[in-house]
């Protein structure tokens, strides 16, 4: 590989991380996040997205659209420098395709999170005059995949709206925490036993009075609480309660 070669191949790898993370950034908005992660979006949301120019979704879009178009870039420089001379064999496509492996593992997954964990994310600020020329380059890009994922919403079939589950949505948001390792089995437990117990009404929990009279024999008062399946045996006083 030539000098050239080398510095642009160096200089598409930095580029993949940087939109990695910023496209990782978007993905991970709203999601139960750990700390680390919930800092890091603050730090976007307050000094690089304001900064940018453009709406959340066209600037989400113009990140998810820059990671592949630079993974492509890559592959087709390392391809490039198999291929130029005309002269291939076997090893040298499968170094290409094991060196193209490694980056994507390392620079588009591994980095991104390495900086999520590690960082607040405060050293994106001074690069967001470099991700808004980015996010102008690709403009073209993102205004025709918006329009046409707007006409594919539009064709598409809306089918009646399902009522909301509450319990559904607690049971997502509880696997979200546990991937995260926010929560564990007993945060999990004691959180479903909250929610069950929300579901259940008044009658089923508290037992209503019953009016025995005081001349009632014991022996009559217990059976009759006991065919009724009451938890606690009344005791004779002036007043119910």
């Amino acid at each position: 590989m030539t000098l050239p070669l080398a510095i642009a191949l160096a200089l598409l790898i930095a580029l993949l991380t940087l939109v990695s993370y910023a496209d990782r950034l978007y993905t991970e908005r709203g999601k139960f996040l750990s700390r680390e992660f919930e800092e890091n979006i603050a730090v976007f949301e307050r000094q690089v997205e304001p900064r940018l120019g453009v709406g959340r979704t066209r600037a989400a879009l113009s990140m998810a659209i820059l990671v592949q178009l630079t993974t492509a870039s890559i592959a087709l420089l390392i391809g490039y420098t198999v291929f130029y001379d005309g002269v291939w064999n076997f090893l040298e496509i499968a170094q290409a395709a094991l060196s193209i492996t490694v980056i994507v593992i390392v620079f588009n997954r591994l980095l991104p999170f390495v900086f999520f964990s590690r960082t607040k994310g405060e050293w994106l600020a001074p690069l967001s005059l470099l991700l808004r020329i980015l996010i102008y380059l690709v403009f073209p890009v993102t205004l025709v995949l918006g329009f046409c994922l707007s006409v594919a919403a539009l064709t598409k079939d809306h089918a009646e709206p399902e009522p909301d589950r509450p319990s559904e949505a607690v049971d997502a948001l509880i696997e979200a925490g546990q991937e995260e390792g926010i929560l564990q089995e007993r945060d999990r437990q004691l959180i479903q036993s909250v929610v069950e117990f929300g579901d259940k009404t008044v009658r089923e929990v508290v037992c209503p009075f019953m009016k025995i009279p005081l001349t009632t024999s014991a022996e009559l008062s217990l059976r009759t609480t006991s065919c009724r399946s009451r938890t606690r045996k009344p005791a004779p006083a002036p007043s119910v309660s």
